[in-house]
């Protein structure tokens, strides 16, 4: 007996989909290769690394004061909750800024603006008690992981390997956030934000001591 009968000339569904995977892959092979060579002169100054690595520490600084304040209760004064973000946003910003000027390297400064606008967010609703700031808040967290990965990965310095850790790891933030809202204890979105920043801090913090030893 014969077996099933197999239409001839049409290659399996699955024949298609891995030729569909191999194909987006090489594409964005080949967008990330090209982003590397437009962004190939960045932070070669004789000192670039120097002001990352104390851009990295005042973000972890920032993170590190948030978690302590939070988790021990010691309220500073004046302190309210996305302050540290705003103020560490607002750094990263600058500091990058002048780092390339006179270019400008609109990836970096966005990042440090969705810090601040998640620092807003948790300054005009600190618990994030309705649905729609929560979505926003986790929107805002996703954003800000897939930049750092994105340049991390289009860097062309060892140094990328750093961020692009950090910004995968920072997914986790995420999951975080939705798990500490329905789950007891409670966990406050200060917390996920602050930690979210303490990968950014260490991630530049890697970045900058990886790129002393770049030519």
């Amino acid at each position: 007996m014969s077996g099933p009968h197999r239409p001839i000339g049409h290659p399996p569904r699955r024949a298609h989909a891995a030729a569909r995977v191999l194909d987006l892959l090489y594409v964005l092979q080949a967008i990330v290769q090209r982003r590397r060579r437009r962004v190939s002169g960045r932070f070669r100054g004789p000192y670039d690394w120097r002001r990352l690595c104390a851009l990295g520490v005042i973000l972890t600084d920032l993170a590190v004061l948030t978690i302590a304040n939070v988790l021990l209760g010691a309220r500073l004064l004046g302190y309210w909750p996305g302050t540290n973000a705003i103020l560490g946003g607002l750094l990263l910003s600058i500091i990058i800024i002048r780092l390339g000027s006179p270019r400008l390297y609109h990836d970096w400064i966005a990042m440090g603006l969705l810090q601040v606008g998640l620092g807003f967010l948790l300054v005009n609703d600190p618990l994030l008690t309705t649905v729609w700031s929560f979505a926003l808040f986790c929107l805002l967290l996703a954003m800000v992981a897939t930049l750092m990965t994105w340049i991390g990965k289009t860097m062309d310095i060892k140094g990328g390997v750093w961020l692009a850790a950090g910004g995968l790891t920072n997914f986790n933030c995420i999951a975080w956030a939705i798990v500490g809202r329905y789950a007891a204890p409670h966990v406050e979105p200060d917390i996920v934000l602050a930690a979210s920043m303490l990968f950014l801090g260490l991630s530049i913090i890697g970045l900058g001591f990886s790129s002393r030893k770049h030519p």
